[in-house]
């Protein structure tokens, strides 16, 4: 620590010829519906994700047995998870983080895990 104090105070660090951004920038796409969707589909679509997306989260009403599902997908990793005061909620979210997303492709992704209604 007193040596990198040191550099900075002579200014060797601030001056090494290249400009840091002040954040890497991600983009988001946000789904809802009130529609039920397919705990199986929704499932095998998430251990697949596109590859620009980075992230997914969200709580969903599915046709599993304990109707509202905890998402959460990182990295190639899914978790699935009952959750238990879904029937506080109107409507399944799920919100995908990203650099550069291609939302048409997971619009249709979302939109392909609906059931449709009778």
């Amino acid at each position: 620590h007193f040596i990198l104090d040191s550099v900075r105070h002579q200014g060797l660090l601030a001056k090494h010829g290249h400009h840091h951004s002040e954040g890497v920038q991600f983009d988001s796409y946000t789904f809802t519906t009130k529609e039920l969707l397919d705990e199986v589909a929704l499932e095998d679509k998430f251990f697949d994700l596109p590859m620009c997306v980075y992230r997914a989260k969200g709580i969903v009403r599915t046709n599993a047995p304990w109707n509202w599902t905890e998402v959460n997908a990182v990295a190639g990793r899914a978790d699935f998870r009952p959750f238990e005061q879904g029937e506080l909620r109107e409507k399944s979210v799920l919100v995908f983080f990203g650099k550069q997303l291609d939302k048409e492709s997971i619009k249709r992704l979302c939109g392909a895990l609906t059931i449709s209604s009778p």
